[in-house]
């Protein structure tokens, strides 16, 4: 994206110069002020609940912090035929 001049702030556990420091395992510290869209990576391999747990974080801050659209990726398609992806199912599904 800053290849093709597009505003873009990168975020990681372990943040590199001009990044945010975006620890999913420390909801307390996710600061998603002033993103209006946020990418969210798949929060990588773990047991289910503790990846559901780090997408909830993510997306609990992002509701919070007033972002306007949020881009998932983690399977292609659907991955209903894989028994990893509740996780990812998960995500994508609606609350409420």
């Amino acid at each position: 994206m800053a290849e093709r001049g597009e505003p873009a702030v990168g975020g990681s556990r372990a943040p590199r110069d001009g990044q945010r420091r975006l620890d999913f395992d420390d909801p307390t510290g996710l600061d998603l002020a002033g993103v209006s869209t946020l990418v969210l990576v798949s929060a990588g391999y773990a047991e289910d609940d503790r990846v559901v747990a780090r997408h909830r974080a993510v997306l609990d801050a992002a509701l919070r912090d007033g972002v306007g659209h949020v881009v998932y990726t983690s399977l292609t398609t659907a991955g209903d035929h894989l028994g990893f992806a509740l996780a990812h199912r998960s995500t994508g599904a609606p609350s409420g």
